[in-house]
């Protein structure tokens, strides 16, 4: 919070008072705050506090910031809400004006959703992979009931990363915590965000008969394809989790800083993604990232396991091919011949 507070002491600064024009002084944020930070700020300086939360999606943000599902505008003073309202009614998008601190709470409830629905979807999914339902179907059914809707996070998957919804619910916690309420079904969430990374560790214990030797090879560091950002990055975690097991992983990822990412997480970075999986000889290729470039892939070429723990490529080609595959919480696909 400390470049905010910075911000903030020199607009005070500069402008030397509360209003400008005869007019209140507006100091807008759209940072990912905690609940009461835009209050404090109101009170230490004196101007009018607004809080627009962005839910910008990294990778698309242009996109997300113009055509939104909905933009808040929280601030306490009327006037202030109405003037940003019109200083922003150009988006396509359906406004929602209300105080100070519930615009801070909103961020939160949104993020804390988000990042429950992706637990619930992957508890859900270890149990269906055990009894032996095809997960994907599931999450599909979810997303065509009216109740929850087709953008649901119900998908099994990797779960939540980066900074932005780990972020809420560490707030909710820790204001949980100051106000003497317990928050077990954020604590929960959490919880089942973490076994992921044990569990495709497992998981290839098991397709390769043990780690200790194995070569592994690992397609995308960023935690998600559009973006450049490792920030809790599932990928940098599992290369860990195998090193300390025992085995060799290398790995592909083409932006630009993955290179000097890669020798943190004891990951030999390669040029290409062939080159790292044909010049490693790798027993398994683990696709953790959907980059376009990796469902193009010549899988013929390979004779390893393909673990595909985002469900991002076609199985039927690399089957056909002679390569088991495996989706994440779905149950391994053997060639006929193999």
């Amino acid at each position: 919070l400390s470049s905010l507070q910075t911000a903030a002491a020199l607009v005070a600064e500069t402008h030397g008072g509360a209003t400008t024009n005869d007019q209140p002084l507006i100091f807008a944020i759209n940072s990912q705050v905690p609940v009461g930070f835009g209050g404090m700020l109101e009170k230490r300086f004196g101007f009018s506090v607004a809080y627009i939360p962005e839910n910008l999606r990294l990778g698309k943000g242009m996109e997300t910031f113009l055509s939104a599902d909905r933009t808040v505008i929280g601030a306490n003073r009327t006037a202030t809400r109405q003037r940003l309202h019109v200083f922003l009614a150009g988006l396509k998008t359906q406004f929602l004006l209300c105080d100070l601190v519930t615009s801070e709470m909103i961020k939160h409830a949104t993020n804390a959703f988000l990042a429950t629905s992706i637990s619930f979807a992957n508890q859900l999914a270890r149990i269906g992979e055990s009894v032996g339902a095809d997960n994907q179907i599931v999450g599909q059914a979810l997303k065509l009931d009216g109740r929850i809707g087709s953008k649901a996070y119900v998908s099994p998957g990797l779960g939540f990363a980066g900074g932005t919804l780990p972020r809420d619910l560490r707030v909710l916690q820790q204001i949980g915590a100051s106000n003497r309420i317990s928050t077990p079904l954020v604590d929960a969430v959490f919880e089942i965000n973490e076994t992921t990374t044990r569990a495709i560790s497992h998981t290839l214990h098991e397709l390769l008969d043990g780690l200790t030797g194995r070569k592994i090879v690992l397609l995308g560091y960023s935690y998600k394809a559009e973006t450049d950002t490792f920030r809790r990055s599932p990928s940098l975690a599992l290369a860990q989790e195998l090193n300390k097991a025992g085995a060799v992983v290398a790995g592909y990822d083409p932006m630009m800083n993955a290179r000097d990412l890669a020798p943190l997480a004891g990951l030999i970075q390669h040029q290409s993604t062939w080159d790292a999986v044909l010049k490693l000889g790798a027993d398994a290729v683990v696709v953790m990232t959907a980059r376009p470039e990796f469902r193009s892939l010549e899988w013929s070429r390979f004779r390893g396991f393909v673990f595909d723990t985002i469900s991002a490529l076609d199985p039927d080609p690399i089957v056909t091919s002679g390569i088991p595959y495996k989706a994440l919480w779905q149950h391994l696909r053997r060639p006929e011949n193999k």
